[in-house]
């Protein structure tokens, strides 16, 4: 009996030890590990950009109240200016489909490195992509590094973006697919042919490196279509901008300083344009124009024509709106004034226009978008503008920059080690991938955005689901004036409507 109280008594006291030993080394207050990463046998930061050498916490969320003009949500009565007179492991954690509420892990790439099969040595992974890669600057070293660290072989096929949906999908039904292709938004045409990550693969994205917001994005039913990263470059939002000698020349207000102040506001813009157009002639006289999305106006007031529901993953029709109603026909009226221009990106690139609104990929260095004044160092990028001072500014996303892995590829389970080494801007030479002034700062302001909006508007308005182009209709509404701005899209209203039924029963089915 003697001997029998000693072991519960041992028993007890090993139990209260480890206890103890769980207490001290477990979970800080917000559940993730306080173990300091293993950074031994990541590769070296090569970055001259502010911070880039640090890999960024999730956790660390951006304060809206240091964000301009994020700390109030739009009022819809308020109208704008008066329009124009004219925790680390090195075990594999289980396997997750997207980032959850459970602690996340902070892996580092040695960590990750870690994990890859010794058998994917020798084995070669087809990456498809419609950009150059001279468009993204080092980008063929990066693959030549991954090859070196991991053994795994790089193939990098380029294929015109006019065939690229197209080929991805005779491969798919010829069983020759590649391994991973990349994303333009988690359209149809994208999602038609990919595989989901957690069937796939036994990979666990449920770690910080990873954008929770573009793998939220990427996942229907619980499966995960497409990934990024937290500090990835590969990203494509909106951005304004500005011909820098213009500004000076007219004495008008930094739109760089506006911004960093919280004074950056669509108010502004057309004040600056109205200043601009007293001065201009000919083709010249067009305080601003539009690209891409076509709607950046109007997502200032929260509303886009066709709004995707992150939480339930269903398209709305915002035709009939009278948020999205009113800011379109004050969108008109700046269009009937000569504020707003099409699509004419040559304009901008001769120093014929103040603002131009495009997508950041148009400021690597690599591009080809306003390659003369880049070159002159007369152009600037800022992130969209608030409606009014103190109002949130929303950011748009125009393609949610992603890779997938399409059915029937080879070597689908080893993708994500790819992914997580081709993302991470660490492993790029940071100095130069820009050459427009304040792109790499408003890039980072908007991909850490609470905010980010996704243009799922072709997604749904387009000749391929419907007898009507997305671009038609702002067209139609630019030229058929204010006044008929509410009967248009009344008219147009059940379109879309059948639209986005159709568009809605295949995102269920995924």
């Amino acid at each position: 009996m003697k001997k029998l109280s000693l072991r519960l008594l041992a028993c007890l006291m090993a139990l209260l030890l480890i206890m103890g030993l769980a207490a001290c080394g477990g979970n800080t207050d917000n559940g993730e590990s306080s173990a300091a990463p293993d950074t031994s046998e990541s590769s070296t930061p090569v970055s001259d950009e502010p911070d880039a050498s640090v890999e960024p916490d999730a956790s660390e969320e951006p304060d809206a109240s240091e964000e301009p003009d994020a700390s109030k949500e739009p009022d819809a009565s308020e109208e704008p200016t008066t329009p124009p007179d004219s925790g680390d492991t090195t075990t594999t954690p289980s396997k997750s489909t997207t980032a959850t509420k459970a602690p996340k892990t902070n892996l580092s790439w040695a960590q990750v490195k870690k994990m890859i099969p010794a058998s994917a040595k020798g084995t070669q992974l087809e990456v498809y992509d419609w950009n150059p890669v001279s468009e993204v600057k080092g980008l063929s070293d990066v693959n030549k590094k991954f090859t070196n660290e991991t053994g795994i072989k790089i193939k990098y096929t380029i294929v015109n973006y006019d065939d690229y949906f197209t080929k991805i999908t005779s491969m798919v039904a010829a069983k020759n697919a590649p391994d991973a292709v990349r994303l333009q938004n988690p359209t149809r045409n994208n999602l038609i042919n990919l595989q989901p990550f957690n069937t796939a693969t036994d990979y666990n994205f449920n770690d910080k490196a990873w954008d929770t917001e573009i793998l939220n994005a990427y996942t229907f039913n619980g499966n995960l279509y497409g990934v990024n990263m937290a500090n990835s470059v590969f990203y494509c939002p909106e951005a304004i901008y500005y011909n820098k000698d213009i500004i000076a020349n007219l004495n008008l207000d930094d739109p760089y300083q506006l911004w960093k102040s919280g004074n950056w506001t669509w108010d502004k813009l057309w004040d600056m344009g109205k200043a601009f157009m007293k001065t201009a002639t000919g083709d010249q006289n067009y305080g601003a124009m539009f690209t891409m999305a076509y709607c950046e106006y109007n997502l200032a007031y929260g509303k886009l024509p066709v709004a995707f529901n992150k939480t339930t993953k269903k398209f709305v029709n915002n035709f009939k709106d009278a948020t999205f109603v009113k800011s379109m026909q004050n969108h008109v009226k700046y269009f009937e004034a000569g504020y707003v221009r099409g699509i004419d990106l040559d304009a901008m690139n001769a120093g014929e226009l103040l603002f131009a609104a495009t997508h950041t990929i148009a400021a690597r260095t690599g591009s080809s978008y306003f390659a003369k004044i880049r070159a002159q160092g007369k152009i600037g990028c800022v992130p969209l503008p608030a409606l009014t001072k103190g109002a949130k500014d929303y950011q748009l996303e125009c393609e949610l920059q992603a890779f997938g892995i399409p059915k029937t590829a080879k070597n689908a389970n080893l993708v994500p080690y790819y992914l997580r080494y081709y993302f991470d801007a660490k492993n790029y030479n940071m100095d130069g991938f820009y050459n427009v002034e304040h792109a790499e700062e408003t890039l980072d302001y908007i991909r850490k955005h609470k905010n980010r909006e996704y243009n799922m508007w072709a997604a749904v308005v387009n000749v391929t689901y419907t007898d009507m182009h997305n671009s038609t209709v702002l067209t139609d509404l630019w030229h058929g004036g204010e006044a008929n701005v509410k009967s248009y899209l009344d008219a147009m209203a059940p379109t879309v409507d059948a639209a986005i039924v159709e568009a809605n029963k295949f995102y269920a089915s995924l």
